[in-house]
């Protein structure tokens, strides 16, 4: 903390730091690159290890450093700092908060251990910012939590053993989530309630305890070419006055019905492949009115009777199985059409 504060506010500058262990707090305000020369550790048991409040150009860089804390750990309030190949953990809560209009770009960095049910990296208020190649595993709570009218992107990056939603899209957030792999986490993969309207692409999500993806509350945005499969509950779940666009899935191998719409959701669900799942394959509860067409649904594990009620749905292509309903009042099944 000295020797930055010792250092000229331009020109920019870079500080090479020694391995060892450093005290905290860290207050970044200035064009500066501070990179580890191996193991770095910052720690601070009071408050936060890194605090990012600065909107000068070039931004900071922070490279190889490990932060602990037994509070939030990194704080960004403003500006575009870069974290690269950093390792951040903490005990009680949130190990990065981006707030207020900050933009972050965080990659190739490590979050686990979060002992708390708080996430590992939180944006709120209208921060945005990137989450590339990153690792989460073994946080107590979400890995990624969007909140508030948040909108950052999440990509490439790998969710392990989550306590709670891996990722989290909640408030008015619009969160583009692609290109990244969830596995083994202990509820959902994906969840999107509230308001938020989060764009879900690419994905491959595997092994959850809960739903791969919920959509639920007011939430909308879509769900699109994305692989869910061997979840111990449904693939996708689609509730309240939600109305996702659900479209070009592979929902294989579940535990349940591939797919449940409940409640007075109104999702669209079109060109998605189901096979391999227990149950019925697309369940329909509640006051749902989904359209449901072009989709192929095929070796799912239970035959159900002739198709009952009325749904618009459309040219789906049914091999060795049948659609069908799941138990509960106003039970209705997607035709054979």
């Amino acid at each position: 903390a000295e020797a930055l504060g010792q250092l000229p506010h331009w020109p920019p500058t870079t500080l090479l730091v020694t391995a060892g262990s450093y005290k905290g707090p860290l207050q970044v305000e200035k064009p500066v690159t501070i990179l580890g020369l191996g193991l770095v550790i910052v720690t601070c048991t009071v408050g936060h290890c890194l605090r990012l409040a600065t909107e000068c150009e070039p931004p900071p860089k922070l490279s190889n450093l490990t932060f602990k804390s037994g509070n939030t750990c990194v704080l960004v309030e403003k500006g575009r700092p870069v974290l690269r190949s950093c390792t951040v953990s903490s005990s009680v809560g949130h190990g990065l908060l981006a707030a207020g209009d900050s933009r972050p770009t965080i990659v190739h960095c490590e979050f686990h251990g979060h002992r708390h049910r708080k996430a590992a990296i939180a944006f709120r208020d209208s921060a945005s910012g990137v989450v590339r190649h990153g690792r989460f595993k073994d946080n107590a709570g979400h890995g990624i939590m969007a909140s508030g009218a948040s909108s950052p992107m999440v990509s490439e990056s790998v969710f392990f053993r989550h306590g709670r939603a891996a990722i989290i899209v909640r408030g008015e957030a619009t969160a583009q989530i692609h290109d990244n792999r969830l596995e083994g986490n202990l509820d959902y993969g994906i969840l999107a309630c509230e308001d938020a309207q989060p764009h879900v692409e690419r994905n491959c999500i595997s092994g959850q305890r809960l739903p791969a993806i919920a959509f639920r509350d007011r939430a909308a945005g879509t769900l699109r070419h994305n692989s869910l499969s061997r979840s111990e509950a449904y693939g996708i779940i689609v509730c309240g006055t939600a109305r996702p666009l659900v479209e070009g899935n592979d929902v294989c191998g579940h535990s349940m019905p591939g797919l449940a719409i409940r409640d007075d959701s109104k999702p669209v669900v079109t060109g998605n492949r189901f096979e391999g799942n227990t149950g019925v394959v697309i369940a329909v509860n509640d006051n749902a009115q989904p359209v449901v067409e072009y989709n192929i649904l095929k070796n799912n594990k239970r035959k159900a009777p002739d198709a009952l009620g009325t749904l618009d749905s459309v040219g789906n292509h049914v091999l060795e199985a049948h659609i069908g309903d799941e138990g509960g009042s106003q039970r209705r099944m997607v035709d054979r059409a």
